[in-house]
């Protein structure tokens, strides 16, 4: 969805104006024609342009000699200025994460890239939902991982359930390329812990989203959306 005032010239029999300007987002062109009367105005045409998808690909290596091989994660989203909600695809949100790993993640979006600063992670398989961050500072692409425990041939597990996406900011160079770094999970109730996530309920990383659960954080995300930018006049 998006909104924005609609401002309209009154010299003018007909005027196209814009609704929606990032091509991560909904863009609405409207053909606004003067009523014969010259009061108020109808629409006499629209042309809708459908946001663009994203994929961002994680891999998650493996830090102990006797675990499985890398976890390969691609999750859909579209990227914009706000942060953005991602879902893993292809039935990849079912494929078990390392608990102990070191994560690696892209996203491309068109001719662009943008890379995070690889991240180590310590999580527990034993928490309901935990939360992750990987990558840091405004001139990196940085990710907010939402882990749900799971069940796999008996034992448990981690699956990715979403990522939140937040793109570097628009001074910062397209491609961040930086030597590992350990990053905490957060803990309980908005605070954070070494080595572990935050459990059903609890805030997600900072700064970047801190709902007070999971569907706090899908609401927050959704309003962001729903804020459409200024009105423009293109003809």
């Amino acid at each position: 969805a998006v909104e924005a005032p609609l401002v309209y010239a009154g010299n003018k029999g007909k005027q196209w104006c814009q609704v929606g300007h990032e091509p991560t987002g909904l863009r609405v062109q409207l053909l606004l024609v003067r009523a014969a009367s010259g009061e108020g105005v109808a629409i006499g045409a629209a042309r809708v342009t459908a946001p663009e998808r994203h994929a961002v690909r994680l891999e998650f290596v493996p830090e102990t000699a006797d675990a499985a091989h890398t976890a390969v994660v691609v999750a859909e989203g579209a990227a914009g200025p706000a942060q953005a909600l991602f879902r893993p695809t292809g039935g990849t949100g079912s494929t078990p994460v390392p608990a102990s790993c070191r994560v690696r993640a892209e996203l491309r979006a068109g001719e662009r890239l943008w890379r995070a600063q690889e991240t180590r992670l310590e999580l527990s398989p034993h928490k309901a939902l935990q939360w992750a961050q990987v990558g840091k500072g405004s001139a990196s692409l940085r990710l907010q991982l939402r882990l749900r425990q799971a069940v796999h041939s008996g034992a448990q597990v981690l699956e990715l359930a979403s990522v939140y996406v937040t793109l570097p900011d628009e001074h910062a160079a397209t491609q961040a390329d930086a030597s590992p770094a350990t990053h905490a999970a957060t803990g309980p109730a908005g605070g954070s812990g070494h080595g572990g996530g935050g459990t059903a309920g609890e805030s997600a990383p900072e700064p970047d989203v801190s709902p007070s659960g999971a569907a706090g954080a899908d609401a927050r995300t959704e309003a962001k959306a729903a804020r459409g930018p200024k009105i423009e006049i293109i003809g």
